[in-house]
């Protein structure tokens, strides 16, 4: 898992080497986000609190039907793709706040009179701007990794 990405895991509860919860502690300390997803034959409710709180996707028991599992795999793929998405609007952010910094360093050395005044509270707006965006993607992915 730490060599190859994988959109999400789906795993048994009950395993000959290890049950499925010492194998999501295992996955969560390097992974916090991947949605995984666990299935029972027998009702482990005892291990749901362990379940929610190593942020497990969904519990499914056993006997399930095909529809079921399709659609939480559907769900985790789509969990998993937004949290990407998030993940890469952030840094996108991030990256433009920068440049509007450079660009206002650059504006100081060059323009000295009314258009640089005018420039200057367009590029403060914008950096405003992005940095209340940043935020709100920064804790849309906190969200998106606590419900995981």
């Amino acid at each position: 898992l730490q060599a190859t990405p994988v959109d999400f895991i789906l795993t048994d509860y009950l395993m000959p080497e290890m049950d499925g919860v010492v194998l999501v502690r295992n996955i969560r300390k390097f992974n916090r986000t991947i949605p995984i997803i666990v299935v029972s034959g027998f009702s482990a409710r005892d291990q749901l609190k362990d379940f929610i709180d190593l942020g497990v996707l969904e519990f499914v028991e056993k006997p399930f039907h095909r529809d079921q599992i399709i659609r939480v795999a559907v769900r985790a793929l789509h969990i998993n793709s937004l949290r990407h998405s998030i993940h890469g609007m952030s840094r996108l952010c991030f990256k433009a706040h920068l440049s509007l910094q450079k660009m206002e360093v650059l504006l100081k050395k060059h323009i000295e009179n009314d258009d640089y005044q005018r420039e200057k509270m367009q590029l403060d707006q914008w950096m405003e701007e992005m940095k209340t965006l940043t935020h709100k993607l920064l804790e849309s992915e906190k969200v998106l990794q606590a419900a995981s």
